[in-house]
């Protein structure tokens, strides 16, 4: 017994520098990895850039509601029909869409032209039209008679870049959009996607946060996390169990 713990103890110590060889060539590489996409994503153009447009964000809140209703959530608010929704793009820039044919506040016009960094869009539908479909779908979804036309329904969400309300669909073909249309709600608002991701976002948030990481670099993350630490571990591991295996096996045998 004493020699076989001595002889595990031993393999221990061998995987432990069988680890630091192989994961350690890995882990100075892949830090160095996350280290440069940090500095990239935080460095300092950006940041400003963030912050820049959050400025202006609220400062554009102040010309679209009172102190009150700038206490209530963004859907509580009832925004003017001129606009259509309010989000940052991919470089963190303030984006503000304007439905078409209809002229916004004096003050508002005059400080989107101010603010040059602004991006401004026209769009077809406002953001109060938005939300009360999206209500009015959550309702209807939510009641004891919910239409089976939900059944094919992965999920549905506003998506304010596009200035529509995606619908996911298990089955995409006309005839199930037809469907969807003659017995839930037939509105121009709607888009109909083949279903993938969507039901993980059927309630998020109309305004992008320029603050955080995208999916795509939660993903990085996660993989560099993983061929960091977890495969050299359990390559590591698995060498451990075939040679305990082979040493319990030969004492065996001698015995």
């Amino acid at each position: 017994m004493k020699n076989r713990l001595k002889y595990l103890l031993v393999l221990f110590a061998v995987s432990v520098v069988v680890f630091s060889k192989i994961g350690g060539s890995v882990f100075a590489m892949s830090l160095e990895e996350i280290q440069r996409s940090a500095m990239e994503y935080f460095d300092k153009e950006r940041m400003q850039n963030q912050t820049q447009s959050q400025l202006k964000h609220d400062q554009l809140m102040t010309l679209l509601f009172t102190a009150e209703e700038l206490e209530l959530s963004d859907f509580e608010r009832v925004y003017p029909d001129f606009i259509g929704g309010i989000y940052y793009n991919e470089n963190d820039d303030l984006v503000v869409q304007i439905v078409e044919g209809i002229v916004p506040y004096d003050s508002v016009s005059k400080f989107l032209s101010e603010n040059e960094t602004i991006i401004v869009e026209n769009v077809a539908f406002s953001k109060n039209e938005l939300n009360t479909t999206i209500e009015y779908l959550n309702k209807l979804f939510l009641c004891d008679n919910s239409p089976e036309a939900f059944d094919n329904v992965l999920g549905f969400g506003i998506n304010t870049i596009d200035n529509c309300i995606d619908i996911e669909m298990f089955i995409y073909n006309t005839n199930e959009i037809t469907h969807f249309r003659e017995n839930i709600l037939d509105s121009p608002v709607f888009s109909f996607i083949q279903g993938s991701s969507l039901v993980a976002e059927s309630g998020r948030v109309d305004l992008l946060s320029p603050n955080g990481a995208s999916d795509g670099e939660y993903e990085t993350i996660i993989r560099n996390i993983i061929w960091v630490f977890l495969i050299p571990f359990l390559l590591v591991s698995l060498v451990v169990l075939v040679i305990a295996f082979v040493i319990i096996r030969w004492q065996r045998k001698r015995n």
